[in-house]
């Protein structure tokens, strides 16, 4: 169908009026429900759409169709996401904790929601699971952990499913848990090309750094990062499950403080509220976790072998106070055992200690 310069839709209200409205191709369901609140008055976040979505929707073309993505904050500093697909006016959420925003979200596009990706089984991730199944028992809830509440579709590595539209493959990443998946999510359009992609990363990788390795060691850590989510195309944006982002980058900025992208990315995350997405290309260029192989992070760890490289990485980073710029627990990082000899890391300490001091 050829797009037209405008669509006039006609559709009834709760009264049985008629409500006619105008609208582009393009244009949002958020825009569609503005344009119908103007023309009868009502407060756009209580207008529910349902039949007459499918006369717009058919009135398109696939190219007008957007994968729309909502960060949704939650507890202090964490992130939950509604993913919708226009095209089928479906959407999922991920870890949806505090269930009651998210659906608050949900309400406003007036779409479906029919699935639960859950990154992994941690209490501010999974928590708001069986809320959300308790009132909507046919949700489908994805996960690779048997600890994850109401879980009831086990992924495997590389499994894709759809939301929608929408493409889903589950990446298993064992590192922060041992049953940590990513969720990369593809829009496709009418000639098979992907036009957009994210990924979900939970508390693997983080906009400038990556989460602790609670079930998991460095050596996971860094197959996860380089040959699973290093491999994903550039372009591809990363939505984390939290906003570390300026502890991440003061952190890096102290061990790197001669790479300017990581300090003109630190300059930017001060002046704003939420920092996601970030992309893949992005963090390869100031995210210290994806460096590893960069004169700078070597002559910092003092060592080239990847896994030991990152292991003080992790050591270093979880011992960095962001808001004095110092190293605490100093005394007790000389008898960390790095699998190296205790000459080394006291230099690396000592080394790192005249950085930010």
């Amino acid at each position: 169908m050829q797009k037209q310069e405008m669509i006039r839709i006609t559709c009834n209200d709760r009264l049985g009026k008629s409500v006619q409205v105008k609208c582009r191709p393009g244009d949002t369901i958020g825009d569609l429900k503005k344009l119908i609140a103007a023309q009868t008055g009502t407060d756009s976040s209580k207008i529910i759409l349902k039949k007459w979505y499918t006369t717009y929707k058919d009135a398109l073309t696939l190219e007008d169709f957007k994968m729309r993505i909502f960060p949704i904050k939650i507890f202090e500093h964490n992130y939950s996401y509604l993913i919708l697909d226009e095209k089928a006016n479906e959407a999922a959420v991920v870890d949806p904790a505090e269930p009651q925003k998210v659906l608050a979200v949900l309400a406003q596009t007036g779409a479906k929601l029919t699935s639960i990706l859950t990154t992994h089984h941690h209490h501010r991730h999974s928590s708001g699971n069986v809320e959300l199944i308790s009132d909507r028992p046919n949700l489908a809830v994805y996960g690779h952990d048997a600890r994850i509440p109401e879980l009831n579709y086990v992924c495997k590595h590389n499994e894709e499913f759809t939301v929608g539209t929408l493409r889903v493959r589950a990446l298993h990443t064992p590192s922060h848990t041992k049953g940590s998946v990513c969720y990369y999510v593809r829009n496709i359009n009418a000639r098979n090309e992907e036009v957009e992609r994210a990924v979900f990363t939970g508390d693997t990788l983080m906009t400038g750094g990556c989460g602790k390795f609670i079930e998991g060691e460095s050596k996971d850590m860094y197959n996860v990062l380089y040959n699973i989510l290093g491999q994903l195309p550039k372009d591809t944006k990363i939505y984390c499950g939290h906003e570390s982002t300026l502890k991440n980058l003061r952190f890096a900025n102290a061990i790197d403080p001669n790479n300017s992208r990581i300090s003109e990315k630190l300059e930017w995350a001060q002046t704003v509220n939420s920092t996601v997405p970030t992309t893949i290309g992005e963090e390869l260029e100031y995210n210290p976790y994806l460096r590893l192989s960069e004169p700078s992070i070597q002559n910092l760890t003092g060592n080239s072998n990847p896994y030991e490289a990152m292991h003080i990485l992790r050591v270093l980073n979880d011992n960095f106070d962001s808001n004095s710029n110092e190293l605490n627990n100093i005394n007790e990082l000389f008898g960390i055992n790095y699998g190296m000899n205790n000459v080394n890391v006291i230099n690396i300490v000592n080394g790192i200690s005249n950085l930010v001091m």
